[in-house]
């Protein structure tokens, strides 16, 4: 991705940026019953980026799709959350 301003990332003009997520139900819950790894791509999806906890900034990530592929329920995956 390139830097486009201070907090805006994406891709150069004219082109997308296509994430692939393959098993997205795969991760195992934490203790407090979520998912973190599909905690970080809702808030990408539902907020339109992340926050840099060192710079103490929003990032706002542009040009970009989430494709996600799962298998279901059982053996060792997981319900996907209603969150996500």
């Amino acid at each position: 991705l390139d830097k486009k301003r201070k907090n805006l990332f994406g891709c150069p003009a004219g082109q997308q940026l296509a994430v692939f997520v393959d098993d997205i139900n795969i991760s195992a819950k934490d203790r407090y019953g979520s998912q973190p790894p599909l905690e970080v791509l809702r808030q990408l999806v539902g907020a339109g980026g992340f926050y840099n906890v060192q710079k103490f900034f929003w990032q706002r990530i542009v040009d970009t799709t989430l494709i996600a592929a799962m298998s279901p329920p059982g053996g060792g995956r997981s319900e996907m959350p209603p969150r996500l």
